[in-house]
């Protein structure tokens, strides 16, 4: 009975998911489904596919995607409960789950970037309104099955162009050029067709979309700043720990944290300047620190 009835819900939840899928999104579906398909033939494609599984499997990249996944559906199933979040939002958390957490991570964690606020709102608001938007306005299913392939060429000429730029220098500045004003003129035909028929863009759910995705940004910029802090010092500490013995490393992660806390740029500045790698008593590396100290607020004052 149980098993019957988490069966009806999944089919229900595909159902909303496939009602609400616009032509461009189907679109992109097909041309996807049908590259993988003929890529499978290929051993080196397969063994590349094999290997990114792999990759996604560490505990490095599965345990911060699983928290970061429960986070969410946990976020949104409060929203749900309060009646804040309806099945025709389902598309969209399926595309922000997609396209934000993997690239996000990678970017502040690897990039050392540290303009959380900038990422919450500026970006979350740009991207909220392009994932709200590109559902609203769409072409014809041949239009746009026709279109993707063209354009996916388009970026692969592009990119193949800036891997020598003295000799196809020019070839990628047009390319890019154009790429730009193809997305120019269907950014500017969207606000159009909104502004002139906005009853449809009500009926369309776009402000519940836009909403919705900013209220995601929101929800999952403390998390990733706790994952960023939480590199930062793994970082800071795997370097440490070749040069420390096993109670003076213990005992230097543990002042360490009780001094930077969650202050992830003070954790990234004091790593950096702490001379730490080299032989030090205790006495020393509070001196040290201290003075690492000093500067990063005489720095950030």
């Amino acid at each position: 009975m149980l098993i019957q009835l988490v069966i009806s819900d999944i089919g229900k939840i595909l159902s909303s998911l496939q009602e609400s899928f616009t032509t461009r999104e189907w679109s992109i579906v097909i041309w996807v489904g049908i590259f993988v398909i003929f890529q499978m033939k290929r051993s080196s494609f397969r063994s590349s596919l094999l290997q990114i599984v792999k990759l996604f499997c560490s505990k490095k990249i599965l345990i911060p995607l699983l928290i970061c996944y429960v986070y969410i559906f946990g976020f949104v199933s409060i929203l749900y409960r309060y009646g804040m979040v309806h099945s025709y939002l389902l598309k969209d958390l399926l595309f922000w789950c997609i396209l934000v957490p993997i690239p996000s991570m990678v970017g502040y964690i690897s990039g050392k970037k540290t303009d959380f606020l900038k990422f919450a709102i500026k970006n979350g608001t740009l991207v909220s309104f392009i994932l709200a938007i590109q559902s609203y306005c769409t072409f014809s299913f041949i239009v746009e099955f026709i279109s993707f392939p063209i354009l996916c060429t388009l970026v692969a000429v592009s990119a193949f162009a800036q891997t020598d730029k003295n000799k196809y220098g020019p070839v990628s500045k047009v390319l890019d050029k154009f790429i730009f004003a193809i997305g120019f003129v269907v950014m500017i035909y969207s606000l159009y067709k909104a502004i002139i028929d906005i009853d449809a863009l009500i009926a369309n759910h776009f402000f519940q979309s836009f909403v919705f995705n900013e209220a995601l940004y929101l929800a999952f910029t403390p998390l990733l700043y706790l994952f960023c802090v939480f590199a930062a010092y793994e970082d800071w500490f795997t370097m440490l720990k070749f040069r420390s013995s096993t109670d003076n490393y213990k005992s230097r992660c543990v002042f360490f944290i009780k001094k930077c806390r969650l202050n992830l740029s003070k954790i990234r500045y004091i790593s950096k300047h702490l001379h730490v790698y080299v032989p030090q008593t205790e006495e020393q590396l509070i001196v040290d620190f201290l003075e690492c100290n000093k500067k990063y607020h005489s720095k950030n004052e």
